[in-house]
C-alpha cells in the first residue's frame, strides 16, 4: 500500500509541474483551471493517506498554490459569469464594468504566475 502511495503521490506531483509550467509559459484560464485541478488531487491525496505517508512541505506548497491561484480564479468567473448574463442589448451599458474585470483578471493571473514561479514541490 505504502508502494502504491508514493507512486500516486509521484505522479500527481508530476502532473502538477507540467501543469504548473503550462501556465507559466502560457497563463490563460484553462491553464489555470489545470493547475487549480491538479494541485486539489493532489491535496487531496496528500490529506487522505497523511497518516500513512506524510509529506508536510508537499502539502504547505500545494495549499500555497491553491492561495495563489485563488483571485484569477475568482476574477475569471465573475467576468464570464457577467458575460453570460448580460443581454447582447445590454453589452454598451457594461461595456466598461467588464473592461475593468478584464483588467482585473489580467492582474491577478500575472500576480498568480509570480507567485507560482517561486513555488517548490520538491
Amino acid at each position: 500500500m505504502m508502494k502504491w502511495l508514493r507512486k500516486q503521490i509521484k505522479e500527481e506531483r508530476r502532473t502538477l509541474v507540467r501543469a504548473r509550467r503550462r501556465f507559466l509559459h502560457n497563463p490563460s484560464e484553462e491553464s489555470l483551471h489545470h493547475v487549480r485541478t491538479s494541485s486539489r488531487r493532489l491535496r487531496s491525496l496528500l490529506e487522505d493517506s497523511g497518516d500513512i505517508v506524510s509529506e508536510p512541505a508537499l502539502l504547505r506548497a500545494v495549499k500555497r498554490t491553491a492561495k495563489s491561484t485563488d483571485p484569477a480564479r475568482d476574477a475569471a468567473v465573475i467576468r464570464a459569469l457577467l458575460e453570460r448574463v448580460v443581454a447582447p442589448a445590454e453589452r454598451t451599458h457594461a461595456a466598461e464594468l467588464l473592461r475593468d474585470l478584464r483588467l482585473q483578471e489580467e492582474l491577478a493571473m500575472r500576480r498568480a504566475c509570480k507567485k507560482l514561479a517561486r513555488v517548490s514541490y520538491d
